[in-house]
């Protein structure tokens, strides 16, 4: 069954975020550069010290750019088929994230953001962590 397994976060000022939720939570992070992009990858740990949800941060690309859990998915494109069919709104087409596999966002049928991620057969968001 998808699950969410990657959030990511939105900012204007990556150092600060970084320090406000290092200092808050004790979260870990690593900066990969990309031909045409920078982004910060995100590791957690539940309550108990295990591993936790990976997450992400980038720069914000636009005001209205909001926070986003993604669920991966074995085929985008037949999860956003299935996602339009019942009612569901493309806010963001597939596209492809550097080498490591695709993403895609929609509003869902009460307007809130969803992302999917389908992994290359190589590679997963966490692996960068």
């Amino acid at each position: 069954m998808p699950t969410i397994d990657h959030f990511e976060l939105p900012v204007d000022d990556i150092a600060r975020a970084q320090k406000f939720y290092s200092e808050l939570l004790g979260w870990q992070f690593q900066t990969q550069k990309y031909t045409d992009f920078e982004y910060t990858f995100i590791k957690t740990q539940t309550l108990d010290g295990k591993p936790g949800l990976g997450g992400g941060m980038m720069l914000r690309q636009n005001p209205g750019h909001i926070p986003a859990n993604y669920v991966s998915v074995e085929s985008i494109d037949a999860t956003l088929e299935k996602a339009l069919a019942l009612g569901a709104k493309v806010i963001l087409p597939k596209q492809p994230v550097a080498d490591m596999g695709f993403i895609a966002l929609i509003l869902d049928t009460e307007n809130n953001p969803i992302g999917f991620w389908e992994s290359t057969p190589t590679s997963s968001p966490e692996s960068q962590v």
